[in-house]
């Protein structure tokens, strides 16, 4: 069954006590994957970092398509080929954010748009070692 990742993040918002957040963590470290925007195409490709309120965060995404779409749409805005998608196991990508604490990114945005949902490096980190036992 698939995980509804809009309802979640919506719930997570809305929700008066903590429950709902945790619920949507939870979620996102059971998936198999998370998914990333190359920041070019080619074998040295990394996962795209992009500013969220003049702050830069890694750009994740919860399905193949969502990111797909991103990509495609950050292409027509660019004028250029969209760049592919990234894959990365959870516990892979928990490790990346513990790696890029020693950059200048400070977060993970999940899912860009109406129902994107982020949180801080080490938040991540923490959330992976918490969640996924």
């Amino acid at each position: 069954m698939d995980t509804d990742f809009d309802a979640l993040a919506d719930a997570a918002r809305s929700a008066v006590n903590k429950t709902g957040e945790h619920t949507l963590w939870k979620a996102a470290m059971a998936l198999p994957d998370w998914f990333f925007i190359a920041d070019r195409a080619g074998d040295d490709a990394e996962p795209l970092v992009a500013a969220v309120d003049g702050v830069p965060h890694l750009l994740a995404f919860t399905d193949e398509d969502r990111a797909e779409a991103f990509s495609k749409s950050r292409a027509a805005k660019k004028g250029g080929a969209a760049t592919p998608v990234l894959n990365m196991g959870v516990a892979d990508a928990a490790a990346y954010c513990k790696d890029l604490m020693q950059t200048k990114v400070d977060g993970v945005l999940f899912n860009s748009g109406k129902y994107s949902f982020q949180a801080t490096l080490s938040r991540i980190v923490d959330m992976h070692a918490r969640y996924s036992r």
